[in-house]
């Protein structure tokens, strides 16, 4: 059962066979869905889900994310996501996520800047005090890791890999590319066997159906960055991913 206490919003869950990798491990790209799903709990149980931001010609857009990974979850562990915003500025709502077992042990925290976007007009949109005021702030609710800079900075062009074409699969509601199947696509891309310790996303371009991505991969003291281009090299995504 969901529960929202001084502004923390937690849901209780069991990791899905289907979640997992072939290690039985909840997967990175499985992760991200918890953090993504219990925003969008959030919002429904406050008043302001999917269907009241669209009444009011709004949507949230993710513009980036930065999580570290203690350990990875087992099929059917039962563990305990939960969300908080820690402030909201003009049109950017920051939000902080943690997942952690019944007993405590946080097995991965994050942190993302969310822009409220105008639909009609593609630019961002005020956030409103009545928003502001559902959601609730928890600005003392502070991680003690640093789980570094929001902008990726990246020195070197890297190898080219394979282009992606966006499919139909890749799109959520809203019509382009979901947040979290860029990073499962650049999961795909890493070292093979390797265990994601810590992952840095900026983006910056919404992919729509039968765009194509040319991607480029750089392995630079002990990370891989890994980024998502249009034909005219404007990036739509970028990562940094920390592995082991």
């Amino acid at each position: 059962m969901e529960e929202t206490y001084s502004g923390i919003y937690r849901m209780p869950a069991r990791i899905r066979f289907s979640e997992t990798d072939e290690h039985l491990n909840l997967s990175l790209y499985g992760l991200l869905n918890y953090f993504q799903d219990i925003a969008t709990f959030h919002g429904e149980d406050v008043g302001f889900g999917m269907d009241e931001n669209r009444k009011n010609g709004v949507a949230w857009v993710v513009a980036d994310l930065q999580m570290k990974v203690f350990r990875y979850p087992k099929a059917t562990e039962k563990v305990i996501v939960s969300t908080w915003p820690k402030s909201f500025k003009g049109m950017i709502g920051l939000r902080e996520y943690s997942i952690e077992t019944a007993d405590g042990e946080v097995l991965a925290i994050a942190s993302s800047n969310w822009v409220l976007m105008d639909l009609e007009h593609g630019i961002p949109a005020k956030i409103s005090e009545e928003m502001k005021s559902a959601f609730g702030v928890c600005p003392d609710h502070c991680f003690s890791e640093d789980l570094g800079k929001r902008r990726i900075r990246i020195s070197g062009e890297g190898q080219a890999a394979a282009d992606i074409r966006i499919l139909e699969s890749h799109l959520d509601a809203n019509g382009h590319m979901n947040n979290a199947q860029y990073v499962r696509l650049a999961a795909r891309l890493l070292p093979q066997n390797c265990r994601v310790t810590g992952l840095r996303c900026e983006w910056k371009k919404q992919a729509f159906l039968d765009d194509v991505m040319h991607t480029r991969v750089l392995e630079q003291d002990g990370k891989t960055y890994i980024r998502f281009l249009a034909e005219d090299g404007e990036v739509y995504f970028v990562c940094e991913c920390t592995h082991a």
